[in-house]
């Protein structure tokens, strides 16, 4: 049993909604749940990186500290708390919010109409390794819903870099944000160009243009060394910490074709752990490419995981493959003695911990462990007999012990509601731990 509409909606919570690509990427349509585009294929997946195998490393200290300091405190509990006290995070990015809060987004407020609509660019970061642009659209003076935009971006006049994007509501509207992820690295400051040719369905010209530069320090690290087993060997090209972000650039290579070794719709998923065994909590990934080079598959992927508050002295990678199209649904009531468990494959699954009922909706705290699938952490609630999923209202955002405070526009009977799961199928790969040192 599959729900479309929910695979859909884990997809938005985990990349944004409105995806788009570069130029030379646009040519790329969703097969799936993946963007694919010949001869370059250009996908969205989840996925993590870091885990065990001595790796010689160029290291590039960009700043001098030996901390990073970017997590706020948060309630870290596993039962329900007030509203006020739980993890706020409008931008649905730990990262960015944290940056967001201590005033790092450069103000932009740069206003373009055309055809009726207006948009507006209120804030934008840069972090070396994405950008963020808060913005938002008005139609008539009404603010629009779900106003994504299809772009061409340029580099001090030159539209010739490759990116990926997409957008997802700040706290359900009217603001959204928008973010990119080169392919490529970019230069620390220039003149950032934006010229949308759509705005949710209305066609029209909207240009920007203003300065940005790098917000944030970042300790970089580029190894050298690699691992392998009989079919593939992975290589961290570049991993950059910083307070935005924990990003990873990895490659994933073996010979002959990938259908040799993999389903067609299969894609690689990461575990990424410090050196006392801590997950990394993964937020996105830029659009990732696979080519053929001579006889040898490669497939490459940009990284995004939560910042860590120290740096750690190792870091350790571990590729899964996951079945894409596979998503079996696990129905369970959701009135029974907390807590309990939700099975999704052989790696972990959801724990559900606490649940209330409180201002007309209802609160689920649950904990999602196991190897980041594109499902690991998607959780629904329908009634009995019916089929229609209830609104979901939380951007999944997690505390820093992992658990998810989930509410629902609902405030029926405990009796009368079922939670939902995915499932998934997912297969680690042997050999091929990697693991970076970072101090």
């Amino acid at each position: 049993m599959k729900n479309k509409s929910s695979l859909k909606q884990e997809f938005i919570n985990q990349y944004g909604d409105g995806l788009q690509f570069s130029e030379s990427d646009k040519k790329g349509v969703f097969l799936k749940m993946e963007k694919q585009q010949k001869p370059k294929r250009i996908k969205l997946i989840p996925a993590l990186t870091l885990a065990a195998l001595p790796l010689i490393a160029t290291i590039l200290i960009i700043s001098s500290n030996s901390s990073i300091n970017i997590h706020p405190e948060k309630p870290l509990s596993s039962t329900i708390a007030d509203r006020d006290e739980a993890v706020h995070n409008p931008l649905g990015d730990a990262g960015l919010q944290n940056l967001h809060n201590e005033g790092k987004f450069q103000e932009i407020n740069q206003t373009v109409e055309d055809n009726g609509i207006a948009v507006t660019i209120h804030e934008a970061l840069y972090d070396g390794d994405r950008i963020a642009l808060i913005y938002s659209a008005k139609k008539n003076n009404v603010p629009m819903e779900r106003p994504y935009f299809y772009d061409r971006l340029t580099v001090n006049g030159d539209n010739s870099y490759n990116y990926s994007g997409g957008a997802r509501s700040i706290d359900n509207g009217p603001r959204y944000l928008h973010q990119i992820h080169p392919s490529e690295d970019w230069p620390d400051q220039f003149e950032l160009g934006v010229q949308l040719f759509s705005v949710g369905e209305q066609k029209g010209e909207w240009n920007f243009e203003f300065p940005i530069e790098k917000a944030v320090d970042a300790l970089e690290l580029r190894p050298t060394d690699t691992a392998s087993n009989e079919e593939w060997t992975v290589t961290l090209e570049k991993a950059a910490l910083s307070q935005s972000s924990t990003f990873l650039k990895v490659n994933m290579a073996t010979p002959g074709l990938k259908e040799e070794v993999m389903g067609h719709l299969d894609r690689f998923i990461f575990e990424v752990k410090d050196n006392k065994g801590n997950i990394l909590p993964f937020m996105t990934m830029g659009g990732t490419s696979g080519d053929d080079i001579t006889g040898e598959y490669i497939e490459k992927y940009r990284l995004y995981y939560e910042p860590m508050s120290k740096l750690p002295e190792s870091l350790s990678i571990q590729p899964y493959i996951e079945d894409a199209d596979y998503h079996e649904v696990l129905d369970s009531p959701l009135k029974q003695e907390l807590p309990f468990s939700l099975p999704q494959d052989k790696y972990g699954g959801i724990t559900i911990t606490d649940i209330q009922q409180k201002q007309g909706e209802t609160w689920i705290k649950y904990k999602a462990d196991g190897p980041p699938s594109l499902t690991r952490s998607h959780l629904s609630l329908k009634k009995k007999g019916e089929n229609a999923e209830i609104e979901r209202l939380d951007n999944y955002t997690s505390d820093e012990q992992g658990y998810i405070l989930a509410r629902f526009k609902t405030n029926d009977s405990l009796d009368e509601l079922i939670v939902s799961i995915f499932k998934s199928n997912i297969k680690k790969l042997d050999g091929l731990t990697l693991e970076v040192d970072v101090k």
